[in-house]
């Protein structure tokens, strides 16, 4: 499994900077076709959320799979209007915050900072509902680059995510691989800002992966397994307009 996944994002990452790098629209070359393009401006440019579901990536013909896993692709963005890069960027490294601006952020803090490379090691500690609410303990390195004038490009990688069972009871713990319920086994997030005429662009690219749904929890498993992906990262989108625009 790790090996596939490791496949998956390889590939996400050269595609992901590639597009980048050659587009000069808010939407990147390698997500929209005609259409999602036409959907998604109409959102982005009245000041919405875009999001657009990244089709599974091939290696040669074939579509990369993950065996006994589900990786879920997605890509966003939105427009926040009189607000400067660094300014945005302010925000984005102060981690202590997150719990105030974000929803599913419960606890999170900085856990080391090497100025010169511009990296950061976080905990955050993530809350998940839908239908049912999920728990978990992360951990994630955090790399910013400048890509040429006005671009900031972030890459974030949770290097630990662990399911908790009971959380805030005095008998709360973490659950191992195996004991987990596989709603979420890996988490990669790519960030582009952008300074423009009048605000900045955010866009981000989110790959997830969780375990293939049981046969017969469909019901259950299924709308939290296949939702809460394109969920969160408009909630985390919004939330980041919301703060810099309202204080």
């Amino acid at each position: 499994m790790e090996e596939a996944w490791q496949i998956y994002v390889a590939a996400a990452e050269k595609q992901i900077v590639e597009g980048w790098a050659a587009s000069k629209e808010f939407l990147p070359r390698h997500i929209s076709s005609d259409s999602e393009a036409e959907s998604c401006g109409r959102e982005f440019h009245r000041g919405n959320v875009c999001t657009v579901k990244v089709e599974a990536l091939q290696k040669g013909r074939l579509a990369i799979r993950v065996p006994h896993g589900m990786v879920h692709h997605w890509f966003g963005s939105i427009f926040v209007p009189e607000v400067g890069l660094d300014e945005v960027l302010r925000l984005i490294k102060d981690y202590s915050s997150y719990a105030r601006h974000f929803d599913e952020v419960v606890e999170a803090r900085e856990l080391s900072r090497d100025e010169n490379a511009d990296r950061f090691r976080v905990y955050m500690k993530l809350k998940r509902k839908k239908i049912i609410t999920v728990y978990y303990n992360t951990e994630h390195e955090v790399t910013f680059e400048k890509r040429g004038q006005g671009r900031v490009m972030s890459r974030a990688v949770a290097t630990r995510i662990r399911e908790i069972a009971k959380p805030g009871m005095p008998n709360e713990k973490e659950l191992g691989y195996g004991e987990d319920r596989g709603f979420l086994w890996r988490l990669n997030a790519y960030w582009m800002y952008e300074q423009v005429d009048g605000g900045v662009i955010l866009n981000c690219e989110v790959l997830s992966l969780s375990r293939s749904i049981p046969a017969g929890l469909d019901w259950l498993v299924g709308p939290f397994v296949e939702s809460i992906p394109r969920e969160s990262l408009e909630a985390t989108l919004s939330a980041i307009r919301r703060a810099l625009t309202e204080g």
